[in-house]
């Protein structure tokens, strides 16, 4: 499966390149946590886009933190691609392919960095078919009751959405 899930990475697309995140050795990342997100959210999968050249265009995570129920989120886009739809491509191409590995829930902490405001996230996990997660939803996908709490603990809205 290793095999299959890395040249699922290789594919071009207009020009950008989705690559998996051992090939950028040289870019350094921040914890998550350090961030505000969860602490689990520290060993995520990075889902990553760069241009022809291989710069940083984008990239966002995921953490499988019960069977086929991920944390999605921790994305970022260079400033000077802002504006132009990689935010959302990102959350579409890794939504895609945790659908396609066998991903049934996804949950979405909401943590609005620099400029962006928790309405513009909303407004995106909205269009992407995101609702706000209630304890019993997180219950019922098996969640338990420490990893609950330690996603309320971040007091980040938390949004779900079936793969």
């Amino acid at each position: 499966m290793g095999e299959e899930i890395r040249r699922s990475y290789g594919k071009w697309e207009r020009g950008e390149m989705l690559r998996e995140i051992q090939e950028f050795s040289w870019l350094t990342w921040q914890n998550a946590s350090d961030k505000g997100y969860p602490k689990v959210m520290d060993r995520a999968r990075y889902f990553v886009i760069t241009d022809e050249e291989r710069h940083l265009i984008g990239y966002t995570t995921s953490t499988e933190i019960v069977d086929c129920v991920f944390l999605v989120g921790n994305t970022y886009v260079e400033k000077q691609y802002n504006g132009q739809g990689f935010h959302e491509k990102l959350l579409r191409w890794r939504n895609e392919y945790l659908t396609k590995y066998g991903g049934h829930v996804i949950y979405a902490p909401l943590n609005p960095q620099g400029k962006t405001t928790i309405q513009q996230l909303r407004h995106v996990v909205g269009k992407l078919g995101y609702e706000k997660a209630t304890y019993r939803d997180m219950r019922n996908d098996g969640l338990s009751i420490s990893q609950i709490l330690s996603l309320k603990l971040t007091r980040l809205e938390i949004w779900r959405k079936l793969l």
